[in-house]
């Protein structure tokens, strides 16, 4: 990915700390066992390929999912879902005053929505202010 992302083997192999010789054979290695050119190099700058574009997208795709297995591992998450318990996150979203009263009947300090019968496995919160964030994702209109 940083060969992609840098355009350029020297600042690829700066950018993780190895050398450029061994950027420049890692990337052969990889295109010899695809069997695709993944790589259009000239003098000035490396320019993925229509191949090094499709592989990329596969890239990504196995990062995310080595980070996601690593995280819940980290978090116990792998254990829980060993034991069949289906893992939970919250989802806080944020709105201005003026779309609140849409949401939330006037004098309602929050509002539980519970959804999971509807077989989704979620519930909602709607809360009249905005709150700092506590280890999950925030949305702001």
């Amino acid at each position: 990915m940083a060969v992609s992302e840098e355009g350029s083997f020297t600042k690829a192999a700066r950018k993780m700390g190895i050398s450029q010789p061994a950027v420049s054979q890692n990337i052969s290695e990889i295109e010899r066992e695809v069997g695709a050119r993944l790589f259009d190099r000239n003098r000035n700058s490396v320019i993925l390929t229509e191949d090094g574009k499709l592989f990329r997208e596969f890239a990504k795709q196995i990062l995310y999912w080595y980070k996601t297995a690593s995280e819940s591992f980290r978090t116990g998450t792998a254990e829980r879902l060993a034991r069949g318990e289906r893992p939970t996150k919250d989802l806080r979203i944020g709105i201005s005053e003026g779309y609140r009263c849409f949401l939330v009947p006037q004098g309602s300090e929050d509002v539980d929505i519970d959804i999971e019968s509807m077989g989704k496995g979620m519930s909602v919160r709607v809360l009249q202010k905005v709150t700092e964030p506590e280890d999950s994702a925030t949305l702001l209109f």
